[in-house]
């Protein structure tokens, strides 16, 4: 979403234009997240929720 609609930080709307690159290990770990649909809130709270408007911060616990 920052990327498609910019962000606004004291009162100034800044455009930010960024590429995201991911190691292998960091890839995987979430395409294999994505297929588990099964997963319950409890054992998903380790990846989510760090990001900002992310479904998942690669950075934190995922590589």
């Amino acid at each position: 979403a920052i990327k498609k609609n910019g962000i606004t930080i004291d009162g100034r709307h800044f455009k930010v234009k960024f590429t995201v690159t991911l190691d292998y290990k960091a890839l995987i770990k979430l395409i294999k997240r994505k297929s588990e649909d099964n997963e319950s809130d409890e054992e998903m709270e380790g990846l989510c929720q760090r990001g900002l408007d992310t479904e998942c911060c690669v950075f934190c616990k995922v590589i």
